[in-house]
């Protein structure tokens, strides 16, 4: 399964996870080799100063994503129908550079990590560690030392086995 990046933690395990069981149930399949593959909406840089523009593009992006009615059960989850409808009519306007501004900090949090490049990894394995068995995402890279703190990040993102996930699955 590869929930979109609008998929808190919360909502994987409480709605996705157990409708995946579910399906499982209905079909009698095992859930044994079943994959939460996530790519979360993540902010990351190398200093507080330079995470402000990220988490910036990443407000940006979240009001979009809110925006669009098909992600709307996600949205509803938490309990943001209004402000998602909301965000809607300011798309359908084309008040594009207005729609951040209606993402409060609150809101940010719930669907996106935010954290520097030597807290980020943590933040992603205490949010979704138990979610799901892989976790992507995308950190922009200009240099050798770029990539070898890319390099760094994933290997300390990926350095608990998924085994978490399966026992909140209940298999082996």
């Amino acid at each position: 399964m590869r929930p979109l990046p609008i998929c808190s933690a919360e909502y994987i395990a409480n709605a996705m996870i157990p409708e995946a069981r579910k399906g499982a149930a209905k079909a009698n399949r095992s859930l044994d080799h079943f994959k939460i593959c996530h790519k979360p909406l993540v902010a990351t840089a190398e200093t507080a100063a330079q995470l402000t523009t990220r988490v910036r593009d990443v407000r940006a992006r979240l009001a979009f994503y809110m925006s669009t009615p098909c992600y709307r059960s996600a949205v509803e989850y938490h309990g943001l129908g209004e402000l998602a409808r909301k965000l809607s009519l300011l798309a359908r306007a084309q008040e594009w550079e207005r729609m951040p501004d209606h993402i409060s900090d609150e809101v940010l949090d719930t669907f996106a990590v935010i954290g520097t490049h030597e807290k980020i990894a943590e933040k992603l394995r205490r949010r979704f560690g138990d979610m799901v068995t892989s976790r992507e995402f995308s950190i922009a890279v200009k240099d050798r030392a770029d990539r070898e703190r890319l390099a760094q990040i994933v290997k300390d993102v990926h350095a608990h086995a998924p085994d978490a996930m399966r026992q909140r699955l209940g298999v082996g």
